[in-house]
């Protein structure tokens, strides 16, 4: 019977984790990151290569360190290209993979198949998921938490019988999620705490002893051991940690990101507190969800603060009274709280102070303090046993038609979008995201609306400024387009992309030489840049500059030796040149 209750959940778990993200394997890319992580990506759209590992692993792209992620993203090129489908199938793939591991990590650690099987279905089908799961730029989340999954299992594993080899499993799998995501960072912080519950390796004083709980399953056998023991055991994993964090430091710092504290810590630690209570909100009712979350520019209000700290206090004051009869709130209480701290916003490292993606792992800490807990409430219920199946029924109804509607918004980027504006209608972000899709579908006045929305709540923000410039250009408003250029290069000296366009709009106007010089300015920031070299080999070649717009093309085939542009830039330059041959030979007959 126990065999045939796991055999059911199982297939449940991968009918649910596939059939709610079903849709999404016919989804395209979006403008949002996904041009950085695949199809705009040189490096990536070449596929898997050694040239490319060692771009992975050499770099600190973007301001992160993730090679194995880019490494997946290689993989997906190789396999689909630019076909977005399969790129999506692999995040799907690796979701699934981790809702399985879920599953099997706490099925074995508890011996305890239907609660197990639920936080596993929890995981599988909450909406809050879907960002990590449809979005393609996630895979880092999808791909680190595969990992973080897989060293639990392995630590279960090593739990009920030590040995170097499977200490090594765990360490690997470790190894591979901070490699993914540095997220994982305090995972052997999070393995102190399954080792209070529920692999019953340590007793907190006042605890009850591992055979007094009625959840202890196949940790019965396991010796208790001193915190001593189990901090030196890890140490290993602790020493990765350290290695990691000072990576993703050196990494942030280097992109600038470390600059972007406006807050001061006290203001941070009052809104991380209040990040935890939004989360728990998300959890428990999963609406306005969104893409993109403002982010918190002034300390909490007294108020906010104040309910902030209730529930927090609330739910730690529980989770520690019933330590001794309900171990398991107390360990997920932790398990929530501790892996969120990489990304709970103690450092503004990004555009947003809340993100639905971050929640992916630390969810599970609340799933396992949900679940647990109602089945020892129905235990003394009459009936009980009936009305904990059809709750539990019912929850997973309800979030699968939520998630299912959730992955529905991700078709396009401008449903995507005007999703999100519907939950934040005043969101320059977000306006500038939407301003995007219409214009690449040709709507350039909509578009421009919704550029100089975003630059009324920010003036400051290059993002549409940038945008506003092309759309006016193409209106062929071109003075107009240039002094937003300038106004940009004035906020952003070094931003190669308003150098570009910049160019483009004087060399429009005549104005050859500046443009030159902008368009060289964008080369000397970004080498690679093939549509600025052609551009000013273009110019350069107009101006009847033929040997050194010759250099430009040889330098863009050096670069993109494959790119059908360049072939047709250099089919260009000698049908040019043949022509300019032709009328020097009309202009100059040679003697008779």
């Amino acid at each position: 019977m126990a065999w045939a209750s796991r055999r059911s959940f199982w297939v449940l778990l991968l009918v649910f984790a596939c059939g709610v993200y079903a849709q999404a394997l016919s989804f395209g890319f979006i403008s949002y990151d996904d041009d950085i992580y695949a199809f705009d990506n040189r490096m990536v759209m070449q596929g898997l290569s050694w040239s490319g590992v060692r771009w992975a692993f050499e770099g600190q792209h973007i301001g992160h360190y993730h090679p194995l992620t880019w490494l997946s993203h290689q993989l997906d090129a190789s396999l689909f290209g630019r076909d977005a489908r399969g790129h999506h199938a692999t995040n799907l793939l690796l979701h699934t993979a981790s809702t399985l591991l879920v599953f099997l990590f706490f099925q074995r650690a508890t011996g305890r198949v239907g609660r197990s099987g639920v936080v596993a279905l929890l995981f599988a089908l909450h909406p809050l998921h879907v960002e990590p799961v449809v979005w393609i730029s996630s895979r880092k989340d999808v791909l680190s938490s595969l990992f973080w999954m897989s060293a639990l299992v392995a630590y279960e594993r090593y739990c009920r019988g030590a040995s170097l080899l499977r200490y090594a499993a765990v360490l690997l799998a470790y190894a591979a999620g901070l490699l993914s995501k540095p997220m994982v960072v305090t995972l052997p912080v999070v393995l102190l705490v399954l080792d209070y519950w529920p692999l019953r390796r340590l007793s907190l004083p006042g605890s009850a002893p591992a055979s007094a709980a009625d959840d202890v399953g196949a940790s019965e056998a396991r010796p208790p051991r001193s915190w001593v023991f189990l901090v030196v055991e890890k140490l290993p994993l602790f020493c990765l940690a350290v290695l990691s964090s000072w990576v993703t430091f050196h990494a942030a710092s280097s992109f600038g990101q470390l600059r972007g504290q406006s807050l001061p810590l006290w203001a941070r630690i009052q809104n991380s507190l209040l990040s935890y209570v939004i989360y728990l909100r998300e959890l428990v009712l999963p609406v306005d969800l969104s893409i993109h979350h403002e982010r918190f520019e002034a300390a909490p209000s007294a108020l906010d603060l104040s309910g902030t700290l209730a529930i927090l206090g609330g739910i730690a004051a529980l989770a520690w009274i019933c330590r001794r009869s309900q171990p398991y709130l107390f360990a997920g209480f932790l398990f929530y709280v501790i892996s969120f701290l990489p990304v709970i916003g103690l450092l503004q490292l990004a555009a947003h102070s809340v993100a639905d993606r971050y929640a992916y792992v630390p969810s599970i800490g609340a799933f396992v303090m949900v679940v647990w807990g109602l089945h020892a409430l129905f235990a003394r219920l009459p009936n009980g046993g009936l009305l904990a199946p059809a709750i539990t029924g019912a929850i997973a109804l309800v979030f699968a038609l939520l998630s299912v509607l959730q992955v529905g918004y991700w078709r396009s980027g401008e449903e995507l979008y005007q999703h999100a504006l519907d939950v934040y209608p005043d969101n320059p972000r977000l306006l500038n995201n939407l301003g995007g899709e219409l214009q690449r579908r040709g709507a350039l006045d909509e578009a421009a609306r919704y550029y100089s929305r975003a630059l009324e709540l920010n003036p400051d923000f290059t993002l549409p400024m940038n945008n506003l410039g092309v759309v006016l250009h193409r209106r062929n408003r071109v003075p107009e387009a240039i002094a937003v250029f300038r106004r940009l290069l004035q906020l952003e000296p070094n931003n190669e992309k308003a150098h570009v366009n910049l160019a483009l709009a004087l060399e429009s106007q005549g104005q050859v030489a500046e443009a030159e010089a902008h368009f060289r300015r964008a080369i000397e920031l970004t080498p690679d840049h093939l549509f600025a070299r052609l551009s000013l080999a273009k110019l350069l070649n107009s101006a009847g500059r033929a040997e050194a717009a010759r250099a430009e093309v040889e330098a863009a085939r050096t670069l993109y030796p494959d790119r059908k542009e360049v072939h047709e830039a250099l089919a260009e330059l000698e049908k040019s040149g043949k022509k300019a041959a032709k009328e020097a030979a009309s202009a100059n007959p040679a003697p008779r």
